[in-house]
Order: structure tokens, then sequence, then C-alpha cells
């Protein structure tokens, strides 16, 4: 067990063990898609990709026509639960993601490959997984019709699952994601790569070519399926998720060079975003000052499409994350928006000390926080 604590933040790293007997990175502080202490290869060997699913995960993100992220019917507690994450997993996983800043997308302890395998990429499903993110014309994110208040009710946020999840990805007006307004930069800076994160970190997010969340030649539906669109929102949304080759998660008019911008990548923050997703040293995938491989090996970029994906997520115009029509409401409702982070929203991707996408034990600096980063320097909150 291991247990860091900080002076200067709210929250605590603490390892506990989950039913397995293994050490469930949760509770109090735990990390947006932390992977397991054993997952070894995770974002690693030889190009893999991240968030590679596995093999028996028929129905992850899938099930005829159901949406992406939406877990099974009995799992009450995902996404959920006073500021759960999501990503829930298993039915029997009550507590994963969840419990007070629990961690989004936590997988099983046995999963030694997860965001792996020999050049795979990020979020690519296998070869059979027909309709993951996809079935036949649906969206991806896009809940079932009867799911009334997915994205709204008040200020919800995007990923809300069934209608009791009073608290998923919500809590008040909170957002998902947007940076400030004078985050002229963010996700950009010509040729910068997703998630990269301080300035000497060159290849993060890379990889010979390899693209993070590059799907594979074949798998011709996911992430696309005929015009459809993913998460796309309301038409009169000019900007946000591009629109005409613009760039996936363009915030407002005034954020220029956010995910887009002359091939710039997405993730990549403000020069002086030290700690992106951070304040109060909490860090979100940020990564290793030494870190010159991650996600990237030789000027590939994260989430970039092949060379020919004109219009990244798009197909036929559309454009990734856009919504239906009628969606009024989705991922707004009240000033919330989804991945709009507050003006003010000093703890983005945080809240209470918590990190998004915290990496394994072993990876010290990595995703980190609580202000205290193994030969990592980072600066004061």
């Amino acid at each position: 067990m291991i247990l860091v604590r900080s002076s200067n933040c709210k929250q605590e790293l603490i390892y506990i063990n989950d039913n397995n007997g293994n050490s469930k990175d949760n509770n109090n502080g735990d990390v947006h898609e932390k992977e397991k202490n054993n997952d070894k290869n995770k974002h690693n060997n030889n190009g893999d990709v991240h968030e590679k699913e596995k093999n028996n995960d028929k129905n992850k993100h899938n099930n005829n026509g159901d949406v992406h992220g939406k877990e099974k019917n009995n799992d009450k507690n995902k996404h959920n639960n006073n500021g759960d994450v999501h990503g829930k997993e298993k039915n029997n996983d009550k507590n994963k993601h969840n419990n007070n800043g629990d961690v989004h997308e936590k997988e099983k302890n046995n999963d030694k490959n997860k965001h792996n395998n020999n050049g795979d990429v990020h979020e690519k499903e296998k070869n059979n997984d027909k309709n993951k993110h996809n079935n036949n014309g649906d969206v991806h994110g896009k809940e079932k019709n009867n799911d009334k208040n997915k994205h709204n009710n008040n200020g919800d946020v995007h990923g809300k699952e069934k209608n009791n999840d009073k608290n998923k990805h919500n809590n008040n007006g909170d957002v998902h994601g947007k940076e400030k307004n004078n985050d002229k930069n963010k996700h950009n800076n010509n040729g910068d790569v997703h998630g990269k994160e301080k300035n000497n970190d060159k290849n993060k997010h890379n990889n010979n070519g390899d693209v993070h969340e590059k799907e594979k030649n074949n798998d011709k539906n996911k992430h696309n399926n005929n015009g459809d669109v993913h998460g796309k929102e309301k038409n009169n949304d000019k900007n946000k998720h591009n629109n005409n080759g613009d760039v996936h998660g363009k915030e407002k008019n005034n954020d220029k060079n956010k995910h887009n911008n002359n091939g710039d990548v997405h993730g990549k923050e403000k020069n002086n975003d030290k700690n992106k997703h951070n304040n109060n040293g909490d860090v979100h995938e940020k990564e290793k000052n030494n870190d010159k491989n991650k996600h990237n090996n030789n000027g590939d970029v994260h989430e970039k499409e092949k060379n020919n994906d004109k219009n990244k997520h798009n197909n036929n115009g559309d454009v990734h994350g856009k919504e239906k029509n009628n969606d009024k409401n989705k991922h707004n409702n009240n000033g919330d928006v989804h991945e709009k982070e507050k003006n003010n929203d000093k703890n983005k991707h945080n809240n209470n000390g918590d990190v998004h996408e915290k990496e394994k034990n072993n990876d010290k600096n990595k995703h980190n926080n609580n202000n205290t980063q193994i030969n990592t320097v980072i600066s004061p909150i």
C-alpha cells in the first residue's frame, strides 16, 4: 500500500485492495484511466495503442445500437455516486471509478496489454468489433432514445448514463474539458502533439507514423457510419467540434488555435501551462520530463488520423462529437458545457486533488499530482 499526501492539495493518493486482492487505484484523488500496477505494457510496447479493450470484451462500447461508454443496466453506480467517474467496468466492480473522486476507465487487474499490443491504436477495438462506437448510423456517446437526461439535466455533463445517474460528470454547472478563453494555443501550437505537456516533451504521443485513436484500415464503421457524427453538437455550434475541417473539441470563437490550426495536435495546453490540468498539484495527463517516447516516436500525432483523413472523425463533412440536431440541450443546459471548462476552473480535470488519467504506480511522474513528482520539478501552485 502506498499513500501520498500533499500539504498543498486536498487530494491524497491511496492504493487499496479491490475484490481480487489487487491494488485498486481509487478512493479520494484517484485518477481517470489510471491503470493497475501490473499494467506493464500500458501505452507502451512498440507503438501500441491507448485504451485497447480486451479480446473478450464483446459488449464494451457496443451492444447493438447501444451507446459508447454505456455500461450494463445493473451497473447502478456507473459514472455516478457523488462525483463518480465515466467508464466503470464490470458489474461487480461497484466502486470502480467512483467513490469520491475515483478513476475513469480503470481496467481489470489482469489487463496486462491494455493500451498496448504492438502498433494497435488508441481506443482501437478488435477487428471483429464491427459495431464499436458505431452500430448502424448510431452516434458515439449517443444514449438510447429514452435517455432524456443524457448530457443535459440542468448543467449535467457529457457521459451521463442512466436517468437516475443524477451526478454523472455533472454536479451543478461543472464543465468537462473547456479551457479558459485566453488559452489561444490550447490543443494546437504547430505540429505539437495531443497531450503534449511541457515544451521538452518532444515525442509524446507519436510513434513512427502510428496514430493515437487511429483506427485500422478495415474498421470502416468505427467512429463513422455513413455521415453519422460522433458527438457533434447543435447546428448553431459553428465552431464547436469543428465543422469544415476545423478541429474536434474546438471551443469558443476566440479560441483560434484550439484543437486545430495547421496540423497542430489535440491536447497541447498553453505554453506557460507548466502543470497542465493540474492546479493544486494535480496533473492531467502530464507526462514525465524524460518521457521522450510516450505515445509518440518520431513526429506522429495523437488522434491524428490517416494522411487522407482530411476531416478527422468526420466522414462526409460530418463532425466528430456532433450530436443530433434535435439534441438542443445536449452538453449544455444552463451554461454547462461538455469539455468546456469554466473560466475560473482552477482545478481543471481535477476537483479536490483527483487527477484525470493518472497512470501506474511505477510511472513516478506521469499523470501524477499531489504536488509531489519524483524526478520532476513542478511549478509551484
